[in-house]
């Protein structure tokens, strides 16, 4: 029992410290933290990842109890502690510089000298040695009370309890333990507040492979042949464009959330749930062979906007903040004369949205909190009606040349739907949300026809990603999305060409007048030689598109595998490419330059638009 009470308050103790911890951090740097929705959560996951690790150190230490004196013990233990001690201090500089933890993603990204420079001013080295110091003394004190526990008279008592802790620490396995962080509406910056720094640096070790897979000279010369000019050494990838198509002074880019093409009417999909949508594509062009870089949000924003196709294991929004420039169409569109708007219907600081996008030139943000009158709002922002009827208000209000992103949020769970809407057959909560996102498509697009607007803006609509909410196929079908350009030259055309959100960018810039420089690597909307697609799952696999196959490239294993797919683009074969056939070769190469040539351009700061 003594030795019980012994652990427990050495548990106890230690998550204090990171309690402790955490909250200095917070403090130090200065987020605009919610102390419920944010600080709480962050406070209480941050015990989780505490705990496990405390278990896993205890299970550690057991089998040297049998062989180490208890002295010896204790200085594997001290060696423990004191980095954590250290990795935590360093994180409250790396936080507020970087806005993630330090680990091999950061490291990769950003020099030790780029941190120390920005890091160790003297206003960042008092908090960084005082929560050092206190820690030091508090968890040398600490352990040097508890050399009885590793004594080898109390082993079998020692034995008993870490039996127990085995057995709680199961607890953790069902889910990676980033799960439990995901499933709490918090911000980023809580999120990782509440990770530990030791979870940082094992996850990067053991999900992150750093090395390029063939030498990044000879991708950016087989890239350079797919894509053009290439000068990456001097100024990135730039061309100089002059694109004189009828001038639009209104763009309006739609996004919606999880708008995948298996339940597009238009597209086959097995369900009627897109009325309106496929009687808008009466007036453009449907594109039924794009997809989506990535399965999340995040992904398909950098590629639409960005013209830059996601394909790598970062997260660009919120592991991009010092290496600058990373410009986009934002920027594009500026030296076109154009004032950018973003509107979204959640909140505009996930994943750093809002942090991000004013990085790249001005840009005016709204969110959820900007919505009123609204149906409804729930942990992932308001219904689509609400944003789009301000939306329509605001577009209405501006003058001269204006480019505008929308993002919708309701086809997500919850999969809420405001009480008036109602729909006839038989759904699902998430079908059913799917219809109503098509509805309150449906009322914007006539409400910008009243307002005499619709004729005067180009008009784009695709998906953020695909749907995951079924046993399809999540090969192709989570990342295929429509692509709806209304243009008002061209109607009711459907489009077979193989795009990816990646083309959207340069194809905008080919639709106002823009004369310059342009460095977006996607260009399949625009030139008749690039017809290849890459996306990339949540895993290490990455894809290639091509007219009669799919080839899905494993970066962990080196295996290939070619898909079949039918005209509605789902996998009909699958085929296991021989590595030492002329095939692989031909396939792996070009997927290989690809994903190299994106991660040299990003890694070293290259993806730059010279204006």
């Amino acid at each position: 029992m003594v030795l019980i009470r012994k652990i427990g308050l050495l548990a106890l103790t230690y998550l204090s410290l990171g309690t402790f911890f955490r909250l200095s951090t917070a403090l130090f740097c200065g987020y605009k933290f919610e102390f419920f929705s944010d600080i709480l959560p962050s406070l209480g996951i941050g015990m989780i990842y505490d705990l496990s690790g405390l278990s896993i150190l205890l299970l550690l230490i057991f089998p040297f109890t049998f062989v180490l004196s208890s002295r010896w013990t204790i200085y594997v233990v001290l060696l423990f502690y004191y980095t954590w001690l250290l990795l935590s201090a360093s994180d409250m500089l790396c936080l507020k510089y970087t806005g993630m933890r330090t680990s091999l993603f950061t490291l990769n990204l950003f020099s030790i000298s780029d941190l120390i420079t920005k890091g160790f001013s003297l206003f960042a080295l008092i908090p960084f040695l005082l929560v050092f110091l206190l820690g030091l003394y508090f968890n040398t004190k600490l352990v040097l009370q508890f050399t009885s526990l590793f004594e080898k008279g109390t082993i079998k008592q020692t034995s008993y309890f870490l039996l127990i802790v085995f057995a709680s620490s199961l607890l953790y396995l069902p889910f990676p333990i980033s799960y439990y962080t995901n499933q709490v509406r918090m911000s980023d910056a809580a999120k990782q507040l509440s990770f530990n720094p030791l979870y940082s640096w094992t996850s990067s070790f053991l999900y992150a492979p750093q090395s390029y897979p063939i030498e990044p000279k000879k991708a950016l010369e087989a890239f350079s042949n797919e894509l053009g000019y290439i000068d990456f050494e001097k100024n990135g990838i730039n061309r100089s464009v002059k694109y004189t198509d009828s001038s639009y002074n209104s763009v309006i880019l739609i996004i919606m959330e999880s708008f995948g093409a298996n339940r597009i009417g238009a597209l086959g999909g097995e369900k009627d749930l897109s009325p309106n949508f496929n009687a808008l594509c009466k007036e453009g062009v449907l594109y039924n062979r794009c997809f989506a870089c990535g399965p999340r949000t995040q992904y398909g924003m950098t590629s639409i906007l960005y013209g830059f196709p996601h394909i790598l294991n970062y997260n660009v929004f919120r592991q991009n903040k010092m290496r600058l420039p990373f410009h986009g169409l934002i920027q594009a569109m500026t030296d076109n004369g154009f004032a950018n708007h973003f509107i979204h219907a959640g909140d505009a600081h996930y994943d750093d949205m809002d942090v991000f996008l004013n990085s790249d030139a001005p840009i005016n943000v709204f969110d959820s909190k900007d919505m009123k009158p609204i149906y409804f709002k729930n942990n992932w922002g308001v219904d689509d009606e609400s944003m789009f009827a301000f939306a329509s208000n605001y577009i209405m209000e501006q003058k001269n040349k204006n480019f505008y992103v929308l993002l919708t949020m309701s086809n997500h769970e919850p999969f809420q739907v405001p009480n008036t809407f109602k729909i006839k057959t038989k759904v699902q909560a998430s079908e059913r949300s799917f219809s109503y996102s098509d509805y309150a498509l449906g009322k914007f697009i006539e409400d910008l026809k009243r307002k005499g607007l619709y004729e005067k803006s180009l008009i784009i609509v695709t998906g953020d990603h695909g749907e995951n909410y079924s046993n399809g196929d999540q090969e192709t079908k989570l990342y295929n999305v429509p692509l709806l350009i209304i243009d008002h030259q061209t109607k009711g055309k459907l489009n077979a060409e193989i795009t990816s959100h990646a083309d959207i960018a340069e194809f905008i810039l080919s639709k106002t007048t823009y004369s310059g420089t342009s460095h977006f690597i996607g260009q399949g909307l625009t030139s008749l030689e690039n017809k290849h697609a890459y996306y990339r799952d949540y895993d290490n696999h990455l894809f290639m598109v091509t007219d009669s196959v799919i080839y899905k490239y494993s970066l962990s294993s080196n295996e290939l595998l070619k898909l079949y797919y039918s005209p509605n683009m789902y996998v009909t074969k699958r085929v296991n490419v021989l590595t030492q056939s002329k095939e692989f070769q031909l396939a792996s190469t070009p997927i290989l330059s690809y994903y190299v040539s994106c991660k040299f351009l990003f890694e070293n700061g290259k993806y730059t638009h010279l204006h």
